[in-house]
């Protein structure tokens, strides 16, 4: 099934952050700097995709729910959805994964200039914890001293790799779901999925749709039932698993965490114990894994040789 996401608006968890933000919009208070957080696949891009298109419209509409968007018919909107308008800046990691302090000196040039539409120039910086230190000093210059009318809305999911002093200077939007929000508006997209996958993606609906379509999901179901033959008793499944998370230890490793920690919360004492401590190897087995030169997959079966341990008799 093709994705379809056309605005927050249809994200319901998105609402109460757009509908202040649309607010101060109308009201001409938006601050120069937003900072849009949350997990990876929340929604924090069309959240700032939208903010964007409805500075840069010249007559905004009003809904039915009475949101202020972009109307999407005038000249700027045009523009920007054509990628052309000269007003809106569009920033993200390079294919090294950084963002440069040439790309942001580079902005800091063009919003020396006059505007050209609306009077407003709008630049989205996606992904903002990839600028380097010297990107990351350079942009606070112009955070200190935003040229007027110039709006800038960044979004990043690990907001700790962002200066203090960015943030500071930055109105702050976390943003979430609740479990029953990302169930439902799965459901709305004809998709199911269990408690497990939720908190595995941390409730994030958007990441939800992508994995839920994705070949990895069927590989999760497979992991699923293993982890319930042991969970019966099997502990040949603990072996199968073994095989299954060797093959992408690194993403791999966080299901069986997720798993075991869901099932720990339920176990009766002294089984509650044993997971307990199993999960505590498992973190300290994640953060091995990330580290180079590990040879992962003797790591992985070092962590699972501590739930054969377990016993569920």
């Amino acid at each position: 099934m093709a994705q379809q996401v056309l605005s927050a608006l249809q994200m319901p968890w998105l609402l109460s952050a757009y509908g202040t933000l649309a607010q101060s919009v109308a009201a001409n208070r938006l601050p120069a700097a937003v900072l849009l957080t949350g997990v990876a696949g929340i929604g924090k891009r069309t959240l700032a995709d939208d903010l964007a298109s409805l500075l840069i419209c010249v007559q905004p509409q009003t809904t039915e729910l009475g949101y202020l968007r972009a109307c999407g018919q005038c000249k700027s909107c045009q523009l920007k959805d054509a990628g052309n308008h000269p007003d809106y800046l569009f920033l993200t990691a390079n294919d090294k994964g950084t963002i440069t302090v040439d790309a942001i000196r580079e902005l800091t040039r063009v919003t020396a200039q006059a505007t050209h539409q609306s009077g407003r120039r709008v630049i989205v910086i996606v992904g903002a914890e990839a600028m380097n230190s010297n990107a990351a000093n350079a942009l606070l210059k112009t955070l200190e001293e935003p040229p007027a009318g110039t709006f800038i809305i960044m979004t990043t999911a690990v907001s700790s790799r962002l200066l203090p002093t960015i943030i500071s200077r930055c109105q702050h939007y976390p943003l979430s779901a609740s479990p029953e929000q990302a169930t439902d508006w799965l459901q709305q997209h004809q998709l199911n999925v269990d408690f497990n996958v939720l908190t595995l993606l941390q409730n994030a609906p958007l990441a939800l749709q992508n994995f839920i379509q994705s070949e990895e999901y069927s590989q999760l179901q497979a992991f699923s039932a293993l982890y319930a033959r042991w969970q019966q008793g099997e502990k040949g499944a603990l072996n199968e698993l073994k095989e299954l998370i060797a093959q992408a230890p690194v993403e791999r490793i966080n299901w069986l965490i997720n798993w075991v920690s869901a099932e720990a919360k339920q176990a009766p004492s002294p089984l509650a114990l044993q997971l307990s401590q199993f999960y505590r190897n498992l973190l300290n087995s994640r953060v091995v894994l990330s580290q180079s030169g590990i040879n992962q997959v003797l790591q992985v079966e070092k962590v699972i040789s501590y739930g054969v341990l377990v016993n569920r008799e």
